[in-house]
């Protein structure tokens, strides 16, 4: 927590990114789930369809991958292809500080059995 406040007053004009993990959430049951703070970074990260990424190359290669036909009919070579993509991903991508929200170390139930058999006040 002492790393995201530091990087915070270091860029505040950065926006916080949380990404959390998907153990976080188990299920749609409820509207809420707890998570625990994990690592915290000054990075970057990019948007395409529902996905965030966070590595420049692995973002152009969905990209292409979605796109190869258009974009082989239109530059019709690979080195002006590749430029394309960096210039996409140099445009896409946005500088952030990166939180990543990971399952609670210590999520242990309040035993409510226990304490309805051993509370004075309900016997």
């Amino acid at each position: 927590m002492k790393e995201l406040l530091e990087l915070i007053k270091q860029y505040p004009d950065l926006p916080v990114i949380p990404m959390v993990h998907g153990e976080v959430v188990a299920g749609d049951d409820y509207y809420t789930y707890m998570g625990e703070f994990g690592s915290v970074r000054k990075g970057e990260y990019a948007t395409f369809g529902e996905r965030v990424y966070f590595d420049r190359e692995e973002f152009t290669e969905d990209v292409y991958c979605q796109y190869d036909d258009s974009l082989n009919e239109r530059f019709n070579e690979e080195k002006k292809i590749d430029a394309f993509l960096n210039d996409l991903a140099e445009k896409a991508f946005r500088p952030a500080i990166i939180v990543y929200i990971t399952e609670p170390s210590d999520f242990s139930d309040f035993d409510v059995e226990h304490y309805l058999e051993n509370s004075e006040g309900l016997k």
